[in-house]
Parts: structure tokens; C-alpha cells; sequence
């Protein structure tokens, strides 16, 4: 049995399916089913299972990342060409217990780019730090707004209160971001 509740924002949909919680976001860069941090689910890194379900086993130019710290598995595809249907993306998601994002290889490198300056448009984020989140798959200001300030706090070498401004100054722009 799942649940489905349509925000103000089209393009975002909050689904409950039993007990996981899975957040869908289409972009310009691709579609994004994300967990909800409360998802209590073990995951285990199986690109395999996840390329069965979007239908890319046999594809040439397929790759799968995995960003523990997000519970993130972006795929990228050489070609634009190759389509994955919104289902297929949220079987992976469901059955491999990861965020799965579908990514072209040049909208991966765009939304890099931008975390990359605006992540170093936030005070006391060195570009050195701002390339180390980008590294670990972080790549807005809603991911940035959901750290665990201790991952936060060691990655940056920051103080705490520092760790708490940046996190602030994140959310805030994600919900300016939103509106």
C-alpha cells in the first residue's frame, strides 16, 4: 500500500510505501528519489541490482556512485539518448534501499559545478572543503542543510559553532531555493 501527497511544488511529490520514505524531485539534471533520513533500512552496495532495475545492465558508458554519507547512488549515462523511466528509478530505489539519481554525464559535471560555487559562496567554506563536499556527493544546499554536523566538523577541521553557522546559512538558501 503507498501513499501519496502532492505538495504545493509540482514538481515534488512525499510518498510513504510501508515503512520506507521516499522523497521524488525532477530537476534539470534528472530525477531523484531520495530517503527521508528517518529509513531505518539497511544498504548494501550493489550496482548491479540497481542497474537490473533501471534497465542498464548491458549498457556501455554506465557508471554508479555511491555516497555513504547521503545514502546516495547517482548513475551517470553517457548518452542523452538513454532514457530510464521514473519507475525503474524508484524499483532501484526501493529494492537497493539508496537515493538513486539518473545523471547524463554533462549534467553531473553542470550540478557539480554549481554545488561547487555555491557551496564556496557560503561563509567559512574554504573552496578546498567546498571540493570535499562536492566529492562526497553533496550537491545543493538541502543536502548541506541535512550534514551530520560531526561529519561537517572533521571533514572542514571546524569548530562547532562555525559547523552550526554554515548549516544554517544552508538552510536558509534551500528554502529560499524552494520559493
Amino acid at each position: 500500500m503507498s501513499l501519496a501527497l502532492q505538495n504545493r511544488d509540482s514538481r515534488r511529490c512525499l510518498a510513504v510505501r510501508t515503512k520506507l520514505i521516499m522523497k521524488w524531485t525532477w530537476d534539470k539534471f534528472g530525477f531523484h528519489v531520495s530517503r527521508l533520513p528517518s529509513d531505518p533500512f539497511p544498504m548494501e552496495r550493489d550496482p548491479q541490482l540497481i542497474l537490473e532495475c533501471l534497465k542498464l545492465m548491458n549498457t556501455a558508458g554506465v557508471r554508479v556512485y555511491f555516497h555513504d554519507s547521503l545514502g546516495r547512488a547517482m548513475v551517470t549515462v553517457e548518452s542523452p539518448a538513454i532514457s530510464v523511466s521514473l519507475e525503474d528509478t524508484r524499483r532501484a530505489s526501493r529494492q537497493s534501499g539508496w537515493d538513486v539519481e539518473v545523471y547524463t554525464v554533462g549534467g553531473l559535471g553542470e550540478a557539480r559545478r554549481n554545488a561547487l560555487r555555491g557551496f564556496a559562496s557560503i561563509d567559512n567554506i574554504s573552496l578546498e572543503l567546498a571540493r570535499s563536499l562536492v566529492d562526497h556527493g553533496y550537491l545543493g544546499f538541502e543536502d548541506l542543510s541535512v550534514i551530520d554536523p560531526d561529519f561537517l566538523k572533521h571533514m572542514g577541521r571546524l569548530d562547532a559553532e562555525t559547523v552550526d553557522a554554515i548549516i544554517e546559512q544552508a538552510e536558509i538558501r534551500s528554502e529560499e531555493a524552494e520559493s
